[in-house]
């Protein structure tokens, strides 16, 4: 049994850092990240797959520790909390976030290579903690502690319901007599997914490096019969066989893996590329790309849109940026910013609609998008009423409106009527490698 020395012994370790000295993120009593830092830290965090193999959130509270703060008093329960803290801080790796979350509760987000890793770590911290003889002064106690953890998922998605998720194992772990620890763990299909994100993310990974990925070209036509010279750009991933795999089968594990920003850029430069080669020879063109919310957030994405772009040379309105009406409301600051990139570098935008649309007036009016794409969904979820509105709110902005995945001849009149510009979709024209230069309707509304 080792003892811990609180005050009273020279030889015990002083703290490097004088409290008054701290940082404001660091709290006075335990130097440890406070309650709101780790809040903070915890999603930026939490948002990249980890390196170490797995995660889990620790929270930790001593066992009745409002009999030992009534024996010993507030300053010397604070130099005990002191204590515990430099105590969990050499017991877990310095590469842990490790914080006291509350009056005598710590919170620990700690990695290991593998999820059977962090009961072997739990019961370690429990069982050295509970071997301390911690002298205070002319007298020394000892404590036991409860533990609750959760193993969280490869990138969870909600990080307060983890914390609290670990919160309450330690409230069992208390009410089970303390000195215990208490795992919550993902279900099975947590796991399941887990394993088959890691398995897309790989491939993914090795499809970016090795160059191994296909544009497609939708036509979009113009619906007064005229020739539009757009298209709308698709991806295809391509496997070791030469077979084309749907964004549907690795999209999903791309973005839980935190690839979007560089898929995104590789379908960028590429299609910056093909715009340029055909402006070289003599051939209009006007390809839409989708940008994900991961790369409006990722702050090196404007200068490197800007290089790029300049870098190619391209004429206006060769590349048109898409983005969805919930991306736009979610990242509107970075929307507004891009935006003015936008006009500098001769890009223009395009904006989904949705299915509300006093929402899709304002973003209208306020970016003035060069298109505004109504989806096949949405067009059918409002009333005719809103969707005139829809439409006229794009006119007043000065923006061309594209109806995407439309599906029989009889919706080409209808749009005509609503003043839609150009139609998208299988019905008008499947998606090709190669652009076809071609792109009329065959039957123009009347």
């Amino acid at each position: 049994m080792s003892r811990l020395t609180l005050f009273g012994d020279s030889s015990a370790p002083k703290q490097t850092k004088p409290a008054a000295s701290l940082p404001a993120e660091r709290d006075a009593v335990t130097g440890l990240y406070t309650r709101e830092q780790i809040l903070k830290l915890l999603p930026s965090r939490l948002s990249k797959p980890a390196k170490d193999g797995a995660r889990a959130i620790l929270h930790l509270r001593p066992d009745r520790f409002g009999e030992i703060d009534e024996r010993l008093g507030p300053t010397a329960s604070d130099a005990l909390l002191g204590q515990l803290a430099a105590k969990l801080q050499s017991l877990l790796s310095e590469q842990c976030l490790l914080a006291r979350f509350s009056g005598n509760g710590f919170l620990a987000l700690i990695s290991r290579p593998e999820p059977s890793d962090f009961k072997a770590l739990a019961e370690t911290v429990r069982k050295s903690i509970a071997a301390e003889v911690f002298e205070v002064g002319a007298l020394s106690t000892s404590m036991t502690v409860s533990i609750g953890a959760v193993v969280l998922p490869r990138l969870p998605k909600n990080v307060e319901q983890s914390i609290t998720m670990a919160q309450t194992a330690t409230r069992k772990a208390r009410q089970a007599g303390g000195d215990t620890v208490r795992f919550e763990e993902p279900s099975d299909k947590q796991y399941q997914q887990d394993a088959e994100t890691v398995r897309w993310v790989k491939r993914t990974t090795a499809a970016l490096k090795n160059d191994s990925f296909r544009l497609l070209y939708q036509p979009i036509a113009k619906l007064d019969g005229s020739n539009s010279f757009s298209y709308d750009v698709l991806l295809r991933m391509i496997d070791e066989s030469g077979d084309e795999i749907p964004p549907g089968d690795f999209m999903p594990a791309a973005e839980r893996g935190g690839l979007m920003p560089e898929i995104d850029r590789w379908v960028i430069k590429n299609a910056f590329r093909v715009a340029a080669d055909r402006h070289a020879k003599g051939k209009k063109s006007r390809i839409f790309v989708r940008l994900s919310e991961d790369t409006l957030r990722d702050n090196r994405f404007f200068g490197w849109l800007g290089l790029e772009a300049l870098k190619h040379r391209l004429d206006l309105d060769s590349v048109v940026l898409h983005l969805s009406e919930q991306i736009a409301v979610q990242c509107l600051p970075m929307v507004r910013e891009l935006s003015k990139i936008c006009a500098d570098i001769h890009l223009k935008l395009s904006l989904g609609s949705s299915s509300e649309p006093e929402r899709c007036l304002r973003l209208m009016r306020e970016l003035k998008p060069g298109f505004m794409v109504l989806d096949g969904g949405v067009r059918r979820s409002l009333e005719p009423a809103q969707l005139n509105k829809v439409v006229a709110a794009a006119k007043d902005a000065d923006s061309r409106v594209i109806a995407s995945r439309v599906e029989s001849a009889g919706e080409l009149s209808r749009l005509y009527q609503l003043g839609v510009d150009y139609v998208a979709g299988f019905y008008v024209h499947r998606p090709e490698e190669e652009m076809s230069d071609d792109i009329q309707l065959a039957e123009v509304p009347e």
